[in-house]
């Protein structure tokens, strides 16, 4: 009776041994796929896009200044106004088409990572569901064996209670 008990205390520990290995290696798996490096190219993009409104917000307000001081002055420099313009519109429409390159990139990896991360998720669900069905017979008979110790404790040693004790 105690080999026996033995064989399935070392069945068990050997099977819970194999699951938390199985467990971790999900878990590792799951970190690979969320680490966070690989969304670094987000911040720049905001970045350069607030600095981008900040500079036109600042070319607005200074146009506007030097119309209200003089108008006159203003026609003559309108020519370059005028060439700056242009130049920021091209900046703009430049840093717009890299932008929009750069979030369709995003878009596309942000894509990519979901569905790799349904890929693993489907792919490993037979091993999780068989993971957590061994977790759960292991509890079982670790509860059943307990309970059998907490209320015969001799059992341990002997396979039968033993009988009452004569006193001489």
């Amino acid at each position: 009776m105690l080999d026996r008990l033995e064989a399935q205390a070392k069945m068990i520990a050997d099977q819970s041994t194999k699951l938390m290995i199985k467990a971790n290696q999900i878990v590792d798996n799951l970190a690979a796929i969320t680490d966070p490096k690989k969304f670094d190219g987000i911040d720049d993009i905001i970045e350069n896009s607030q600095i981008m409104a900040s500079n036109l917000a600042a070319t607005s307000e200074t146009l506007q200044a030097m119309v209200s001081e003089n108008r006159v002055a203003l026609r003559s420099s309108l020519a370059s106004v005028d060439a700056a313009t242009k130049s920021v519109e091209a900046a703009t429409r430049s840093a717009a088409t890299l932008m929009d390159v750069q979030v369709a990139g995003l878009i596309s990896k942000a894509g990519e990572f979901v569905a790799g991360l349904e890929n693993m998720v489907r792919s490993n669900e037979g091993q999780l569901r068989s993971t957590v069905f061994d977790l759960r017979q292991a509890s079982r008979n670790f509860k059943e064996l307990s309970r059998d110790l907490r209320q015969k404790p001799s059992r341990l040693l002997f396979s039968n209670t033993p009988g009452e004790r004569k006193l001489p």
